[in-house]
């Protein structure tokens, strides 16, 4: 995260938050939403990275479906833009998606797993750390 992030967005201590590979970031994301398991997906639906308790049956299911779910949500009033963030609470558990978008490119769909309830609360900051790491990333 080479460039700047706009000081009054994000918190003293994570201004200095830098990524430069999608390991470190979910790392992060997984620390930060203590989620069982996080993940990212590219724009075709496979996984590229993840990081934590991986379910037994793995995550491509997961992944594929959760990129075409956000796919589909996009097309419910595309006036109001692209989906940025799904969260799908289930009987035993949650799975989160946060979709971020290179400036001119590829879209990726970060993955979370029974994040706390708490996760919430960090969304505006994970989106900005996230997407202003993105070039680095690349």
């Amino acid at each position: 995260m080479e460039q700047a992030v706009e000081s009054s967005a994000i918190s003293p201590e994570l201004r200095n938050v830098k990524f430069d590979s999608w390991e470190q970031c979910i790392m992060w994301c997984n620390q930060v939403t203590g989620a069982a398991a996080s993940f990212v997906i590219d724009s075709q639906g496979f996984i590229i990275a993840n990081y934590g308790r991986i379910p037994p049956d793995g995550l491509d299911g997961i992944g594929a479906e959760l990129c075409y779910a956000i796919e589909m949500l996009n097309k419910i009033s595309p006036g109001f833009g692209k989906v940025a963030w799904v969260d799908l609470d289930y009987d035993n558990s949650r799975i989160v998606g946060f979709q971020v978008k290179e400036e001119v490119g590829e879209t990726f769909i970060l993955g979370f797993l029974s994040p706390n309830t708490s996760y919430f609360s960090q969304k505006i900051t994970i989106s900005r750390i996230v997407s202003a790491s993105l070039p680095n990333i690349m």
